[in-house]
């Protein structure tokens, strides 16, 4: 029996055999399992990617945030009005800034793994694209 599977829908509803109408639903069925374990695949793999995306980013604002709030490192931070384009007006409120985002991606990778956890497709892509 020859592998027709090509992953789409339509392919799998006009399946055309000159054999019986059995095994066409035999060669149909095993398409159709194939294509449901593709789409798992790529439904873990686009979460882990995202659970890998935020882990980076908690892990970089809260440094920033440790470094500037905790161990009071500004010496290379300009703050002040003036200091460059971008600027906060104390180190106080970018360790905040900082703070927020970091418990920002936190909250979102613990709703990917949630989702990814439970099999939720629309909770992984939403949060993802969050």
């Amino acid at each position: 029996m020859k592998n027709i599977c090509t992953f789409s829908y339509h392919r799998f509803e006009a399946v055309h055999c000159a054999q019986s109408n059995l095994q066409c639903f035999t060669v149909s069925s095993t398409c159709m399992n194939e294509y449901k374990l593709r789409k798992e695949r790529e439904f873990k793999a686009i979460g882990i990617l995202g659970i890998a995306f935020a882990a980076f980013c908690i892990w970089t604002n809260f440094r920033e945030f440790y470094t500037i709030a905790i161990l009071q490192d500004t010496s290379t931070y300009p703050f002040g009005k003036g200091a460059t384009l971008w600027y906060y007006k104390s180190s106080q409120l970018y360790a905040a800034f900082e703070l927020c985002i970091g418990l920002l991606f936190l909250v979102s990778a613990l709703l990917l793994f949630w989702g990814l956890f439970k099999g939720k497709r629309a909770m992984v892509f939403i949060t993802f694209g969050i």
